[in-house]
């Protein structure tokens, strides 16, 4: 990492216990200023864990905000630019989900899942990318996380004592993902040492054996 901090914009940092959590705190600790979003949170959490995020005497922010409203975006990317300056980091984490099947599916709840987990994670790209062309700055990194959980289960906050017992012998390393194996990944993904990796897809899975 440069001396000069990055700044990293983290999307979906709502709960102690989920993805975007843990790469918002992978990434302070690698020297970076943060700044993430989050909805419905806790928000003495929220006070409390910003903190934490300054372990480095940086400043951290946070926006709660719907990123289904389809000004999103732009109000994410304006409160990081004027409150920390032009972030070179983009993880767009945030996803909207819910427990609808065929018996239920419907013309609202494919709109919310277009919303958030597709326009707003296009739209937050593209206004990232022109804004940190605007500025002149260089190796910059956009990280997009789509589910996978058929792929790899991660233990956040979705995961019953059944589903685990039923998932651990499918792992070799006998353990089921966290949340800091991802935030791992990113932070290797947004590091020098990754610099020319670009246009992939990766399964971090641990071996998960489907």
């Amino acid at each position: 990492m440069s001396h000069t901090p990055r700044i990293a914009l983290v999307t979906g940092a709502s709960h102690p216990r989920d993805i975007g959590t843990a790469i918002c705190r992978k990434l302070a600790a690698e020297g970076m200023t943060i700044c993430f979003t989050y909805w419905k949170a806790d928000l003495e959490w929220i006070k409390t864990f910003q903190a934490e995020l300054a372990v480095n005497g940086f400043q951290s922010e946070a926006l709660e905000i719907d990123l289904s409203a389809p000004n999103a975006a732009e109000r994410v990317l304006a409160h990081t630019c004027s409150t920390l300056g032009t972030p070179s980091v983009l993880i767009n984490n945030a996803a909207h989900s819910t427990q609808t099947d065929l018996t239920t599916l419907d013309v609202s709840s494919l709109d919310a899942h277009y919303a958030v987990n597709v326009r707003s994670t296009v739209l937050l790209s593209t206004l990232f990318a022109r804004t940190f062309a605007e500025a002149g700055l260089q190796d910059g990194r956009i990280v997009n996380l789509t589910s996978g959980q058929d792929l790899g289960p991660t233990d956040s906050t979705w995961m019953t004592d059944d589903i685990r017992t039923h998932l651990i012998p499918q792992f070799p390393f006998g353990r089921i993902g966290t949340p800091e194996d991802a935030a791992r990944t990113i932070a290797f993904l947004v590091s020098e040492d990754a610099a020319w990796i670009t246009g992939q897809v990766i399964h971090a899975e641990g071996g998960f054996a489907r």
